[in-house]
């Protein structure tokens, strides 16, 4: 690759990388790494959850995937289990006291 045609390649993809920031912070992306750091996962690992339609909703911008925050938050939510919700606790608590419930 001769020196005009590397420096404009590098160009182009600094450009690229600036827009990518740019579209992130605009729309508050979370790039598929942060997302598998998050949940301590592999990316590959999420990219299968992905692909069986187990993962959070996606934004897929070129060949990039991002999740968005409240995409993250109602994956959690629905994936919750066991235990005993917090209402439910409450009672468990109340009944085992000695309380109204004997």
């Amino acid at each position: 690759m001769n020196t005009a045609v590397k420096q404009t390649f590098e160009d182009l993809q600094e450009e690229l990388e600036k827009r990518g920031e740019y579209l992130r912070d605009m729309f508050n992306l979370i790039p598929e790494v942060d997302f598998a750091l998050m949940v301590d996962a592999p990316v590959a690992t999420v990219q299968w959850w992905r692909s069986q339609k187990l993962s959070p909703r996606f934004v897929k911008l070129g060949k990039k995937v991002f999740y968005q925050p409240e995409d993250i938050d109602d994956w959690i939510a629905q994936n919750k289990r066991g235990g005993l919700a917090k209402e439910e606790q409450l009672e468990f608590d109340f009944m085992n006291e000695g309380g109204d419930g004997e």
